[in-house]
C-alpha cells in the first residue's frame, strides 16, 4: 500500500483562482496503481502557480 500525503500552496494573488492551500491524502493498492494516475503531472499552468509543494509518500503493509 502507497499512502501520499503533503499540501500544495500558491502565492496569495492567486489564491481564488486554485483555491489557496491545497491538503493532498491519497492511499494506493501499489505504486503501479499511483503511477498510472499520475501519468505526466500537472499541467505547465499548474506546475507556473505552485509556490510550495511538501508531498511525501510512504509505503506501508497492513495488518
Amino acid at each position: 500500500m502507497i499512502i501520499v500525503s503533503g499540501h500544495l500552496a500558491v502565492d496569495p494573488p492567486e489564491r481564488d483562482a486554485y483555491l489557496g492551500r491545497v491538503n493532498v491524502l491519497e492511499v494506493w493498492a501499489g505504486q503501479e496503481q499511483l503511477d498510472r494516475f499520475r501519468g505526466s503531472g500537472p499541467s505547465p499552468d499548474q506546475q507556473a502557480a505552485l509556490r510550495e509543494v511538501a508531498v511525501r509518500e510512504w509505503e506501508v503493509e497492513a495488518r
